[in-house]
């Protein structure tokens, strides 16, 4: 899972690997496991290593240069007031649905301020809201800005994405089509039927168009192969 993502740091993957049941049917063998570290974390000619430090540095979403988060999401609305959509929703995942994804699909994060692996936001004229769960309940209050509810994900007074929509939106309701799968897809559909709101697909993603030029490129690092005694 962390090699795949190529942004590993040595701390969480030493964290992983020392805090996972040794006895999992998921993990690889105890000496796999050491060798894996050893390459990441201490051998300097790693390529995953070089991969990671190199090609994915961590997105300074607070960098000076940026509008603040306030003119974010100001801009935002003005990109859903413009394509005729009351409400949009936006997760982590990418095109590939990966949870750890590289900075250019970094929406969430560019939008909210929120760095976590795992949460979808829902904006509409007068709501901003993120969904997440557990493992992020303090790190998205801290990350959030005063605009921002966060709502949070498996509590029973929390309600799902889908049912705050149903209950709280009259017009369209923006999805990126190729940010999202079709089960996704299918499930908010179904779950609108019969309210005022309607899901669509947007041709271009707003956050995109607020973005703009400032949104990093798509990553053109060379694929290297994973030495099979490693996987």
């Amino acid at each position: 899972r962390f090699v795949d993502s190529f942004q590993v740091s040595p701390r969480r993957a030493i964290s992983y690997f020392c805090h996972q049941n040794s006895s999992s049917k998921y993990l690889c063998s105890l000496p796999s496991r050491v060798a894996f570290l050893h390459r990441c974390c201490i051998n300097t000619s790693s390529p995953l290593q070089a991969v990671a430090s190199s090609h994915h540095k961590e997105y300074n979403f607070t960098d000076m240069s940026l509008p603040s988060f306030q003119q974010r999401l100001a801009s935002f609305r003005e990109q859903l007031k413009a394509q005729n959509i009351a409400c949009f929703i936006q997760s982590t995942a990418d095109a590939h649905q990966s949870e750890y994804v590289c900075n250019r699909d970094k929406r969430m994060g560019f939008l909210s301020g929120f760095t976590g692996s795992a949460g979808t936001i829902v904006v509409t004229p007068t709501d901003a809201k993120l969904w997440t769960d557990g493992r992020y309940f303090l790190a998205a209050n801290k990350q959030l800005s005063n605009e921002w509810s966060l709502m949070k994900q498996g509590l029973p007074d929390t309600p799902s994405v889908e049912k705050w929509i149903k209950d709280n939106v009259d017009g369209k309701v923006g999805i990126d089509p190729f940010l999202c799968s079709l089960s996704y897809y299918n499930r908010i559909k179904d779950a609108l039927e019969g309210s005022k709101a309607e899901l669509v697909l947007v041709e271009q993603n707003p956050i995109d168009g607020v973005w703009s030029a400032q949104q990093p490129p798509i990553p053109s690092s060379k694929v290297f192969v994973h030495e099979l005694q490693y996987s």
